[in-house]
């Protein structure tokens, strides 16, 4: 929500602006993932209100997940993360690479082991529809929101710069609008006017929509959405930021199941 934006219903005013993604009834109806998706601060500790969760293992590197398969093919993909056998399997090289993992999508406390929210979020990243954003066309850069899949990748030159990685968009009654829109301002540090609440690296695209990062735990099962703009890790919002311009091309596909 932009801070000067007067055009919303005048009812969110009373709604809780760190509304997470909900728990992915809706979603799995569409694409089978049960994700419910966010981030954190960019500091190490766990986000303000971040649920505990199931604690991991005494000794995660030395115990199998129940994502343990998923996450190694993933990684097998993604070798910056470090080096997998994929054998589903824990190990301690496993282990590292699973917790570096956990660290990029924003996991509160990542532990290493691969927890079902760790293979949620890999099948959430994998899921994103990059062909399907035309933006491979495209010369200059391009940010792609998949409200289907919650996810968002940014490219330049026809190549991905950016992602795929987790967004959460509006929940029930706050959908996020789809369509073709540019990026109208940019403010490093701003707050909502109907809320109060902070928004870093706001990214503003029309009537009060717009990029930011979330100031919640995105991973929080309990809260059904955000008011309708594209809520990110600290990581994704940091970067999408110092990557785009006054200008730059957006484009929001899918629809999200259940607004």
């Amino acid at each position: 929500m932009h801070p000067s934006s007067t055009s919303r219903r005048p009812w969110i005013v009373a709604a809780a602006f760190a509304a997470a993604l909900a728990t992915g009834s809706a979603l799995a109806a569409t694409t089978g993932l049960a994700a419910a998706l966010g981030d954190q601060p960019p500091a190490a500790t766990p986000a303000p209100n971040a649920p505990a969760g199931p604690p991991p293992p005494a000794h995660p590197c030395q115990t199998t997940g129940p994502a343990q398969r998923a996450a190694e093919a993933y990684l097998a993909g993604h070798p910056g993360f470090g080096p997998v056998t994929a054998d589903g399997v824990q190990s301690v090289a496993d282990c590292a690479a699973i917790r570096q993992l956990q660290d990029r999508f924003a996991v509160a406390s990542p532990s290493g082991y691969a927890d079902a929210l760790t293979g949620r979020i890999v099948a959430q990243v994998q899921s994103a529809p990059t062909a399907r954003c035309g933006a491979e066309r495209e010369d200059s850069t391009v940010v792609c929101v998949d409200l289907t899949t919650q996810t968002m990748w940014a490219t330049r030159g026809g190549r991905i710069v950016l992602g795929p990685t987790v967004v959460r968009t509006g929940g029930p009654g706050e959908r996020t609008p789809a369509g073709r829109f540019v990026i109208t301002t940019k403010k490093r540090h701003t707050r909502s006017s109907i809320t109060g609440t902070p928004m870093e690296y706001w990214q503003h695209l029309r009537d009060g929509y717009g990029f930011h990062q979330a100031w919640k735990y995105l991973y929080d099962p309990s809260v059904p959405g955000s008011l309708g703009c594209v809520n990110m890790t600290p990581r994704d919002s940091r970067d999408l930021f110092a990557l785009t311009d006054l200008g730059t091309q957006v484009r929001i596909i899918g629809h999200r199941p259940g607004t």
